[in-house]
């Protein structure tokens, strides 16, 4: 359907690795800092976003002459050499009763009810344009990018250009309702694309055109009115799909999930996850399963199209609220995380009905839907929540709790609505699905939520009385211990703020003052919602305490007429170098797993000859299962559809960061987009998953199309390893430990798609960083002269490489002879020396 923009123009965005990369005991720098990535094409977002706003304008413009705003919209039928329609037909006759004519089930009839008659989409219907080429030529089915379908498009405008067209006439979005006036933008307001024979959205198997949304980089133009915004869609599809684009054209974004893996081809038509059913930008575009009977746009759509306003409930309330069919009122309810004005919210609407009319026929009247939105998340992007899991901008909160729209194994269903037949009454912090944030509580809590006959009544709060968020941990100032305490009021203001404290083990490795295993502590509020201790809470530790000694602390918050639930955070002493040693420990504290049970790919220690290294360390090797050790090296492969784990022990609280040195070879797209690579997270002592921040960034992701169980998150990867003297190329970063409380692990995965297999993954040090973070894995400094700083003990000599250009071949500039450092281990070669061929 539509995703062929949201996943071909899937890409990252000028990445570059900001690493050293370190060959033996050589060195190469000059590497170009890297930047972050997007989902969807940013020219298209960039696009869709402005339109938007233009719509949006348009619609609540206080200038606006009376009647709806309007939409131009062109629409140009196509055939092809190797697919001609015949001479006797008519588009007026076959087109215009499923576009216009003021019928219900047409193009402008659908988006007349889906504004609440607040736009009026006018369509000018151009005659039969026969391309010149057949269908295979204007296909990018099975290319990189859009360089067919745009052919297709500027064909087709420059064909409908020649006849005479007019296309100032099509230039209507400003607040005066004048086709082609002053406060007009210059261009067409949409291109409609619509091609004979079955599209892919049709048939996956041999339809040759995608449905899709896109734009030209070289605008048609006539009389100064550009042509920019185009979408194609077969005749054959139904009223939704139809709609589905020309949202696209209206500004509206996709709001299924991009990201969910491909099943027999068919998931990029049939836009699995993300709302389903219930939005026209997802799967409700195919309605009753051939387009008929479409859902209308989502709240969240109709909210950012201006078609709808948020009510926002108060922070807290005793009343019971009603929530009418917002088709009738013109109203969704919003509900702030925290009661506090933010990115994150919870969106409630009620849709299906009278008001509906032919459409929304898959969803049921007079039920609630509560969408979780997080506007932090870009359009067409996602977040991360752990190596497996991430969210998008909007999501379905599934009455059911069994997250099946979300993973894509069903469209949505009623169950998913509350109360639906399930007779989901509550919605809280308690319930499934809950109403926690994406950050923690939300205090959100929905009771009594009831059916009416045009919508749903419910009692909403979203702070229900006092709640924190807090920090504990322990600084060491003149041989002492302390314990540190910050607490952060998220719901209503506290009046005073008191916490015990209590400390079990067996043994507990210290304890408090007078050998107390518990203490009581008062806490001040040093500003506004922000509480800490009101003096340091000494912690006396055993004298004997062991590397890697464990304390779980138990703490419980008091106010006036209000206790917390009791809250647990385990505390490791320190265990940073035993825990990521690889050296003299193996296995140790080390774990590997295979979640798919496929040992094709596998952890290994490779230690003797040939060395990957030149001091002879160890190197931890992801790579077949045939090798366990490094005698084959460098012929080496890994496995097909790999996924291995290897989990590091405990770090202590003193480790801020770990130092990786690495080498990876995975099939790879392009230098920002891989197919197989490493990721590199962290494990929380819940298990729960963190995905690792990389102090230079990451150097892209796994292609979100791929068949890799890590497709769509950052990872390391790169294309055939440099070999020098049987060495490969190192490169160096650091995996940033998370600032919430640990003790956290270090998770390395290896993952790979079914196709292809290279040598794999090379781990050469992990080492904890605790003192303080540099400002780079390997600074280096081109001012008066080159200097660096190595961070791996005594090098035997540096080489400085250089290349003409980004993936070209490196070529030796000079070898530089081991010397001493300066002070704070910095090396330094004068510029005297030519830098460059």
């Amino acid at each position: 359907m539509t995703s062929r923009p949201g996943i071909r123009g899937f890409s990252s965005i000028n990445l570059l690795k900001r690493s050293a990369c370190l060959l033996g005991a050589w060195l190469l720098v000059g590497l170009i800092p890297g930047e972050t990535f997007a989902a969807v094409d940013p020219a298209l977002l960039q696009l869709r976003a402005a339109r938007r706003q233009s719509m949006r304008e348009a619609v609540n413009d206080p200038a606006k002459v009376s009647g709806p705003a309007l939409a131009g919209l062109l629409v140009i039928p196509v055939d092809f050499a190797d697919c001609r329609l015949p001479t006797s037909w008519d588009a007026a006759v076959e087109l215009s009763p499923r576009l216009g004519g003021g019928q219900e089930n047409t193009l402008e009839h659908y988006f007349s009810v889906a504004s609440r008659e607040l736009l009026e989409v006018r369509i000018t219907l151009a005659p039969l344009i026969q391309m010149g080429g057949s269908r295979q030529d204007y296909s990018d089915i099975g290319f990189n990018g859009f360089t067919h379908t745009r052919a297709l498009a500027t064909e087709a405008l420059n064909a409908v250009k020649d006849l005479g067209l007019e296309f100032r006439r099509l230039d209507m979005e400003g607040p005066d309702r004048i086709p082609g006036s002053v406060d007009d933008d210059g261009e067409i307001d949409g291109v409609l694309i619509l091609h004979a024979g079955p599209g892919e959205e049709n048939d996956p198997e041999q339809g040759l055109i995608q449905a899709l949304q896109f734009f030209l980089e070289e605008p048609v133009v006539s009389e100064g009115i550009r042509a920019t915004f185009y979408a194609t869609v077969s005749m054959h599809s139904g009223l939704g799909i139809w709609a589905h684009e020309t949202g696209h054209l209206l500004g509206m974004e996709d709001r299924y999930d991009p990201l969910l893996p491909g099943e027999e081809g068919i998931s990029e038509i049939h836009s699995r996850g993300g709302l389903g059913l219930f939005s026209l930008m997802a799967a409700g575009a195919w309605g009753r399963g051939d387009g008929k009977g479409p859902a209308l746009p989502d709240a969240y759509t109709c909210l950012q199209m201006g078609w709808c306003e948020a009510v926002n409930l108060p922070d807290a309330s005793t009343d019971l609220d009603t929530l009418n069919n917002w088709l009738d009122s013109g109203q969704v309810a919003r509900i702030w995380s925290r009661g506090e004005v933010g990115s994150e919210f919870f969106l409630l609407e009620t849709r299906g009905g009278p008001a509906a009319g032919p459409y929304d026929t898959q969803i049921p009247a007079n039920q609630l839907l509560i969408y979780h939105v997080d506007e932090s998340v870009p359009e067409g992007g996602y977040a991360l929540d752990g190596p497996s899991t991430y969210h998008l901008r909007v999501r379905l909160l599934e009455a059911d709790g069994d997250d099946d729209l979300r993973l894509g194994l069903d469209e949505g269903r009623p169950e998913d609505l509350f109360p639906g037949p399930l007779g989901r009454t509550v919605f809280a912090p308690w319930s499934v699905p809950s109403s926690q944030s994406y950050a923690g509580p939300s205090d959100v809590l929905l009771e009594e939520i009831t059916s009416l006959d045009n919508g749903v009544h419910f009692r909403g709060t979203a702070a229900d009385g006092p709640s924190l968020e807090f920090t504990p941990s322990f600084f060491f100032q003149a041989g002492e211990t302390f314990l540190s305490l910050e607490a952060t009021a998220t719901g209503e203001p506290f009046g005073s703020l008191e916490c015990l404290v209590m400390a079990f083990g067996d043994p507990t490795w210290g304890s408090f003052a007078a050998d107390a295993s518990s203490v009581e502590v008062s806490l001040l509020e040093f500003q506004p919602g922000s509480w800490q201790l009101a003096q340091p809470v000494a912690w006396f530790p055993d004298p004997d305490l062991p590397m890697g000694a464990q304390t779980l602390f138990v703490f419980e918050f008091r106010d006036t007429d209000w206790i917390s639930e009791v809250y647990q955070r385990l505390w490791v002493w320190s265990n940073g170098e035993a825990a990521l040693d690889f050296a003299d420990r193996w296995p140790g504290s080390w774990v590997i797993t295979y979640p798919d049970g496929n040992l094709g790919t596998q952890w290994f220690r490779w230690l003797g000859p040939p060395d990957l290294q030149s001091d002879g360390h160890p190197v931890l090797a992801c790579t077949g299962s045939g090798f366990p050790t490094p005698s084959d090296w460098p012929d080496v492969q890994y496995g097909n559809q790999a996924w291995t784990a290897l989990t590091s022990g405990s770090l202590g609280p003193e480790v801020l960061g770990v130092r990786l040195v690495y080498a990876v070879e995975g099939e790879s797209l392009a230098p920002d987009l891989g197919m197989d690579g490493l990721t590199v997270s962290w494990q929380g002592q819940d298990g729960s998953i963190r995905p690792a921040t990389l102090l230079d960034g990451w150097p892209g992701l796994i292609n979100p199309r791929s068949d890799n169980p890590l497709h769509g998150q950052p990872a390391l990867f790169g294309p055939e390893l440099t070999l020098e003297d049987g060495y490969p190329l190192w490169q160096t970063d650091i995996a940033l430990v998370p600032q919430e409380p640990g003790p956290w692990q270090l998770q390395l995965v290896f993952a790979s798609n079914s196709l292809w297999g290279m040598r794999g993954a090379f781990i050469g040090r992990l080492e904890p960083v605790t003192d303080s973070l540099p400002g780079s894995a390997f600074p280096v400094d081109w001012g008066s002269a080159l200097t660096w700083i190595w961070p791996f003990g005594t090098p035997v000599n540096f080489q400085i490489q250089y290349a003409l250009e980004e993936g070209g071949a490196w070529r030796k500039l000079v070898d530089v002879p081991q010397a001493d450092p300066l002070p704070g281990g910095i090396y330094q070669m004068g510029r005297s020396t030519v830098l460059g061929p």
